[in-house]
């Protein structure tokens, strides 16, 4: 989400449906980042029960926005 004060972000929105290779998706963006800090996350989790924690690591963190629903409660690919 592009924010006023801090226009030099760049923005990466992913979506998600129980994608157990989420977290290194991440993780790879950050590590080829020339600077990790201007990254700005929107992830769309679409979880099960084997994907359930895979985010616990970003949560909370700042730059992360997630909305995060069960599966069997999406109703389509961003929510």
């Amino acid at each position: 989400m592009f924010n006023p004060a801090r226009p030099n972000t760049i923005f990466i929105q992913l979506a998600s449906y129980r994608d157990t290779e989420l977290p290194l998706t991440i993780k790879s963006a950050i590590e080829a980042a020339d600077h990790p800090e201007l990254l700005s996350f929107g992830v769309v989790h679409q979880y099960g029960p084997e994907t359930l924690h895979l985010l616990d690591e970003f949560r909370g963190r700042p730059g992360f926005r997630m909305a995060e629903v069960p599966w069997q409660e999406s109703r389509g690919v961003a929510i």
